[in-house]
C-alpha cells in the first residue's frame, strides 16, 4: 500500500510538473492517508498549544513579532490563531484549517475562538486516532454530528436569559479575563445606549479607561473593495472631517463622481460615497486613485433594501446635515452636486462588516423633527416587522454611540487590552440574545450524561459519540491546566457533584456555585465553537489526500558575498522578486533620473576642487542624499502619504505644499533646462562632424544653430516621447540609455588611464583645492539627487516595497559589492554605491584625459572619429529617454499647483487623458513644460551655471532642507538617531544653499579665442562656458 502511494505520488508530481511547463500551472505535491493526516495533526497541535495557553482567568500571554512596530502582546485566542504560519507546508494546512474555525467563531459570536480551537483539537486527535484503526470516517462523522445537536440542545435547556445590568457586567468581566473595571464600564455603556445600541472601541489619551456617548450611526455594510484601507491597525478605513455622497440610486459612470471628486480634492477632506452599489469603472477609478495617488475616498453600499434603505439614507442624510442624491424627486444630480449638498462628519470608521459615522453636522431641529415623524409612523402602523425596523432608525437617531476610550501607558498595553474590552463587549451581545451558562467549562460538562440517551446504528457512530463525550471535558481541563492545578481531578470532582452551576474557579483555586460568583459564559458563544469546530474537525478526519503546491526555484538566491555583511542579500534579489518585471522598469527609471547630464560635469568639479577632495564630496554627497530619502519615505509612512506634496500638506497645510511645489518645478525645470543645453551641443556638433565642417574648434556658425536644434529636439523627439511613451516602452528605452552610459564610462576610463601614471599628470593635476569645493557642491549633489522624482518613478508600489526600493537606490558606497555588480552590470550599476563609482570613474578620467580643455561637458572635447561619434550620438539617445521621467514629477507638481492633483489616476509614465474633459489640460501642461526649457536652454548655454543654480536654490531645498524640517516636525522624539540625521542634513542643506548663492553670482571674463586664425572676443559667465575648449594658457589666466 506504501509502496503504491509513493508510485502514484511520483506520477502526479512528474504529470504536474509537466502541466506547469506546458500550461503555466504551478506544480503540486500530493500525500495520502495516514501520512497526510499525521503532518496536518502535527500542524493543528502546533496552533491549539499556541491558542490554548491564553484561556482561562490564569492564561497567559503570548508574544507576536511584528513587521514593523514592537511586538504584539495578547491573550486574544483569534489574535494568536492569525499570527501562526507554519514552514511546512503540510503542517501549515491543518493549521490553518483550525485557523478557520477560530476566525467563524469570532465572526458569528465575537469570542470563544480559544474554547473552539480546544474542541477542535481535541476531536481531529480523537478522529485521526480511530481512522487509523480502522474506522469508516464517514460513519464516526455522523456520530459527532448527532452528539453535537445533543448537546446544543441540553445548552438551550440550561441557559437563562440575561436581564440585570449586574448580569451583564458579570459576562464582560468572565470574558475580559477576569477584568471587572472593562465588565462595568461595558454594562454602563449598555445602560446609555439600550441593549440594541451601538458601543465602539478606540485608543483612549489617558492612563484610565473612559466612556462617553456621542451623536453617530452605525450601520451593516462595509466597504466595497479592501484597497479603500487606509491604516495598518486593522482591516479597515478610518477618516476625520469627512464629506458624505448619499445616493439612492447606483454609481457606474466615471463622468458622475469625478465633480464630487474635484470638489472634496478641492477642500482636501476625504470623501465616503454611500450609495445603492458603486462598480464598474467609476470603483475602478476610485480605487487606483487611493492607490496611486493616496486620494482619501472610500464607497459603501447603502444598508437594507426597498423602502428602508430609502428611510435610512435619509436618516443618515438628516443626522450629517446632507441630502439624498437621486430619490424620486431628482431636484439635483449626481454631476451638479455642490459642497452643502454632501453630508459632514467629524469621524467615520469603516471595516468589512460595517460602517460608523460619529458626531454629524445636522441640525438639531431636523433631526428632533425626523424623530417625531418615525414615532408618528410608529403609532401608524400595523406591521410588527415595520415597527421594528422603525424603532431600529430611531434608535439610531436619538440614542447615539456609545465610545469606550482604552486608556493605557504604552501602546502595547493598550492594544492588549483593547483585544480583551472588544472580546467582552461582543460576548455581552451575545448574551443579550441567547442568555447565559454556567462557564469554566462547565455548561459542556453538563451535557456529558446527556449523551447516554444516544442510540448509534454501528460501532463507528458510537466512536463519533466518544469522541464528543472526550471533547466536552477539554476546555475545563485546559483552564485548570492553565491554573496549575491536576486538570483530570477538576473534572471528575465536577462531574461526580451533579449539580448544575457546581464548577472550579481557577482565579480563586476553589469549587464555588458558577452562577452566583459571577463565572458565566454566553449561551451562543458555547454553542457556536461547538458546531465550528466539530464540523470542520470532523470534516478534517475524512481527508484521505492533501493537495499542495511545489514552490518556484528562486533564479536569484537570496545569498550575500562572504564578507558583504548581508547588504546584497537584503537588497538586490528584491527588485526581481515574484518576476515582477514593472520592478525592473521602475528600476531603470529611477537610474535614469539620478544620472543625467550632471555625469558630463563630473570632471569640471574635479577640476574645481581636485581628485582627493572631489572624490569625497562625492562620497559625501551620496550619503547625504541616501539620509534625505530615507527621511522623505520615513515621514510618509507616519502621516499615511504617498508624494511629497501631500506630505508637506499634512505638515505644514497649503504653505508646506506649495514650498515643495515651488522648489520641485524650479529644480526639474532648470535641470530639464541642461538637458536642452547637451542636447544642443551634441546634435550640432555631431551633425558638423558628420558633414565634415566640425574638426574640433567652434565659430559662430556653428554656435548660431544651436537654438534650431534645441527646438528641432523639443518638437520631434522630445514632445511624442513625453506624450505617448507607455512604461513598458520606456523600461526598453532606459536600459538602452543605461548601457550607453557604461560605454562612455568605459570610453573616457580608457583614454585616460594611460594619462593617470604619467609623470607629467601625476604632477599638474589638482589634487585638493578647496576654494573650488563651493562651486563643485552643487553640481555633485544634483548628479546624485534622486528626490524630486523619487515619489512619481516608484509611486506605483506599495510602501513597503517603495521603502525597500529607496533603500536600494539611496545605499551608501559598498567597494565590497563592486564585482558582484559587475557581473549584474546592466541591471543593477545605477543603485547609489554604483553610481557613486559610475561617476567616480567619469570624473577622474574625464578630468585627467582633458585637463588641458575640460569644460562642462566633456563630449564636446572628444575628436572627430567614427568610435567617438558613436558615443555621442548613443548618449544623445540616453538624454532622450532621460528627458520624459523628469518631466513626469515636474508635471505632477505642476498639476498639484494648480489645484488638479491627480484624481483621475494620472499614469506618470503614459498617457493620464484617460477622461476626454481633462485631456486638453494634461497635453498643455505637458507641452508646455518642454517648450519653456527648451527656450530657457537656447537662451542660458552655459550648463555648469544651470546646474549650481539648481542645486544651491531648489535642490538644496528639495532634496535637504525640505525633507529634514519635514521630519522633524512628524517624528517622535525617541528617534534620536533619525532626528540627528535630519538635522545634519537641514544644517548642510543650508550651508549649501546660503554659500552657493554667493558663489555663483556671475563674473564677466573676456576671453580670446582663436578660431579658424581668427582673433574675436567672446563674453561669457564662469564657471567655463560649455561652448569654448580653453586652451592651457587661457586656463592658467583665469
Amino acid at each position: 500500500m506504501a509502496m503504491r502511494n509513493q508510485l502514484l505520488r511520483r506520477c502526479v508530481f512528474w504529470n504536474g510538473k509537466i502541466k506547469a511547463n506546458v500550461r503555466g500551472y504551478a506544480a503540486k505535491d500530493l500525500r495520502f492517508g495516514t501520512e497526510a493526516r499525521a503532518a496536518m495533526l502535527t500542524g493543528v497541535d502546533l496552533l491549539a498549544d499556541a491558542v490554548a495557553v491564553t484561556m482561562g482567568p490564569k492564561g497567559r500571554n503570548v508574544i507576536i513579532e511584528q513587521s514593523w512596530g514592537s511586538p504584539k502582546i495578547t491573550k486574544d485566542g483569534v489574535t494568536v490563531a492569525k499570527a501562526v504560519e507554519l514552514k511546512e507546508k503540510w503542517q501549515n494546512v491543518g493549521a490553518r484549517l483550525v485557523q478557520d474555525v477560530a476566525n467563524k467563531t469570532n465572526e458569528q459570536a465575537g469570542d470563544g475562538t480559544t474554547c473552539a480551537t480546544v474542541l477542535a483539537r481535541a476531536i481531529a486527535r480523537e478522529g485521526f486516532d480511530s481512522i487509523s484503526k480502522g474506522a469508516n470516517p464517514i460513519e464516526i462523522r455522523k456520530g459527532v454530528m448527532m452528539a453535537v445537536d445533543v448537546v446544543i440542545d441540553n445548552l438551550k435547556k440550561i441557559s437563562k436569559p440575561v436581564t440585570t445590568p449586574e448580569e451583564i457586567a458579570q459576562v464582560a468581566t468572565i470574558s475580559a479575563n477576569g477584568d471587572v473595571s472593562i465588565g462595568n464600564l461595558i454594562s454602563e455603556a449598555m445602560k446609555r445606549v439600550g441593549k440594541e445600541g451601538v458601543i465602539t472601541v478606540k485608543d483612549g489619551k489617558t492612563l484610565n479607561d473612559e466612556m462617553e456617548v456621542i451623536e453617530g450611526m452605525k450601520f451593516d455594510r462595509g466597504y466595497i473593495s479592501p484597497y479603500f484601507i487606509n491604516t495598518t491597525k486593522g482591516a479597515k478605513c478610518e477618516f476625520q472631517n469627512c464629506l458624505i455622497l448619499f445616493s439612492e440610486k447606483k454609481i457606474n459612470s466615471v463622468q458622475e463622481i469625478v465633480p464630487v471628486l474635484e470638489l472634496a480634492n478641492q477642500h482636501r477632506r476625504p470623501l465616503l460615497i454611500i450609495a445603492e452599489d458603486v462598480d464598474g469603472e467609476a470603483l475602478t477609478t476610485l480605487v487606483l486613485n487611493r492607490l496611486k495617488v493616496n486620494l482619501q475616498v472610500c464607497a459603501v453600499k447603502a444598508p437594507g433594501f426597498g423602502d428602508n434603505r430609502k428611510n435610512t439614507l435619509q436618516d443618515m442624510a438628516i443626522a450629517s446635515g446632507g441630502m439624498v442624491i437621486g430619490d424620486e424627486a431628482n431636484l439635483i444630480k449626481l454631476e451638479e452636486v455642490q459642497l452643502h449638498n454632501l453630508g459632514q462628519v467629524e469621524e467615520v470608521l469603516i471595516t468589512k462588516d460595517d460602517t460608523l459615522l460619529l458626531r454629524g453636522k445636522g441640525k438639531k431641529e431636523e433631526i428632533a423633527r425626523r424623530i417625531a415623524q418615525i414615532k408618528d409612523e410608529m403609532e401608524i402602523s400595523n406591521s410588527e416587522y415595520e415597527k421594528e425596523k422603525m424603532q431600529e432608525r430611531l434608535s439610531k437617531l436619538s440614542n447615539g454611540v456609545a465610545v469606550i476610550k482604552v486608556g493605557g501607558s504604552s501602546e502595547v498595553e493598550v492594544n492588549e487590552k483593547k483585544d480583551r474590552v472588544n472580546d467582552a463587549m461582543n460576548a455581552t451581545k451575545a448574551a443579550v440574545e441567547e442568555g447565559i451558562v454556567p462557564g469554566g467549562g462547565v455548561a459542556l460538562l453538563r451535557c456529558y450524561s446527556a449523551l447516554d440517551e444516544l442510540k448509534p446504528s454501528n460501532e463507528d457512530q458510537r466512536r463519533g459519540i466518544e469522541i464528543i463525550r472526550k471533547a466536552v471535558r477539554q476546555p475545563c481541563m485546559t483552564i485548570a491546566k492553565n491554573a496549575g492545578v491536576d486538570s483530570a481531578q477538576v473534572v471528575e470532582k465536577v462531574l461526580v457533584r451533579n449539580e448544575p452551576t457546581f464548577g472550579y474557579d481557577a482565579l480563586r483555586g476553589e469549587y464555588v456555585d458558577m452562577i452566583s460568583s459571577g463565572i458565566i459564559d454566553p449561551t451562543k458563544v458555547i454553542r457556536t465553537a461547538l458546531q465550528d469546530a466539530a464540523g470542520v474537525a470532523s470534516l478534517l478526519s475524512t481527508a484521505e489526500c492533501v493537495i499542495t503546491e511545489i514552490p518556484k526555484e528562486d533564479k536569484f538566491p537570496a545569498g550575500g558575498m562572504g564578507g558583504a555583511g548581508g547588504m546584497v542579500e537584503s537588497s538586490i534579489p528584491m527588485l526581481i522578486s515574484d518576476g515582477e518585471e514593472p520592478l525592473l522598469f521602475l528600476t531603470f527609471h529611477l537610474s535614469n533620473c539620478a544620472v543625467g547630464v550632471g555625469i558630463l560635469s563630473l570632471p569640471f568639479c574635479f577640476q574645481q576642487c581636485g581628485i582627493l577632495l572631489g572624490t569625497i564630496v562625492l562620497l559625501f554627497c551620496g550619503v547625504l542624499t541616501k539620509i534625505a530619502c530615507r527621511l522623505l519615505v520615513l515621514g510618509c509612512r507616519v502621516v499615511d502619504e504617498s508624494n511629497y506634496e501631500n506630505y508637506a500638506y499634512r505638515v505644514f497645510g497649503r504653505a508646506g505644499r506649495l514650498a515643495v511645489e515651488i522648489s520641485n518645478i524650479s529644480y526639474l525645470l532648470g535641470t530639464l533646462t541642461a538637458y536642452f543645453v547637451i542636447l544642443g551641443n551634441l546634435t550640432v556638433s555631431l551633425v558638423f562632424k558628420l558633414l565634415n565642417y566640425y574638426s574640433g574648434q567652434i565659430s559662430t556658425e556653428i554656435l548660431s544653430w544651436n537654438p534650431v536644434a534645441i527646438f528641432f529636439s523639443a518638437t520631434v523627439v522630445i514632445t511624442p516621447l513625453c506624450l505617448w511613451a507607455t512604461p513598458r516602452f520606456m523600461g526598453h528605452l532606459s536600459f538602452v540609455s543605461l548601457s550607453s552610459y557604461a560605454v562612455l564610462v568605459l570610453h573616457v576610463a580608457c583614454t585616460g588611464l594611460p594619462k593617470l601614471f604619467s609623470e607629467f599628470t601625476l604632477m599638474n593635476v589638482n589634487w585638493w583645492r578647496a576654494e573650488g569645493i563651493w562651486i563643485a557642491f552643487p553640481v555633485f549633489t544634483v548628479a546624485l539627487m534622486c528626490q524630486p522624482a523619487l515619489f512619481t518613478v516608484v509611486g506605483e508600489l506599495s510602501l513597503r516595497r517603495f521603502l525597500s526600493i529607496n533603500k536600494i537606490i539611496t545605499g551608501a558606497v559598498n567597494v565590497c559589492c563592486s564585482l558582484y555588480l559587475l557581473v549584474r552590470l546592466l541591471i543593477f550599476f545605477l543603485i547609489h554605491y554604483s553610481i557613486d563609482l559610475f561617476f567616480l570613474l567619469t570624473a577622474i578620467f574625464g578630468y585627467v584625459s582633458y585637463q588641458d580643455d575640460v569644460s562642462g561637458n566633456i563630449l564636446l572635447s572628444l575628436k572627430a572619429g567614427v568610435f567617438n561619434e558613436l558615443v555621442e550620438f548613443a548618449f544623445l539617445l540616453s538624454l532622450a529617454v532621460s528627458y520624459p521621467l523628469l518631466l513626469y514629477p515636474c508635471r505632477h507638481t505642476v498639476c498639484s499647483l494648480l489645484e488638479h492633483f491627480n484624481i483621475l489616476s494620472v499614469n506618470h509614465f503614459a498617457q493620464g487623458n484617460q477622461l476626454k474633459n481633462f485631456r486638453f489640460r494634461w497635453l498643455s501642461i505637458t507641452i508646455s513644460i518642454v517648450f519653456i526649457s527648451a527656450a530657457l536652454a537656447s537662451i542660458s548655454p552655459n550648463v555648469e551655471y544651470i546646474l549650481e543654480l539648481c542645486g544651491s536654490l531648489a535642490g538644496s531645498s528639495i532634496g535637504f532642507i525640505l525633507p529634514a524640517v519635514l521630519y522633524l516636525q512628524v517624528s517622535s522624539s525617541k528617534e534620536i538617531q533619525r532626528r540627528i540625521e535630519a538635522t545634519v542634513c537641514l544644517l548642510v542643506g543650508v550651508c549649501m544653499f546660503c554659500s552657493s548663492v554667493f558663489d555663483m553670482l556671475p563674473v564677466e571674463e573676456n576671453y580670446s579665442v582663436e578660431i579658424n586664425k581668427r582673433i574675436f572676443t567672446v563674453s561669457s559667465v564662469l564657471p567655463t562656458a560649455t561652448h569654448f575648449a580653453l586652451n592651457e594658457t587661457d586656463y592658467i589666466a583665469i
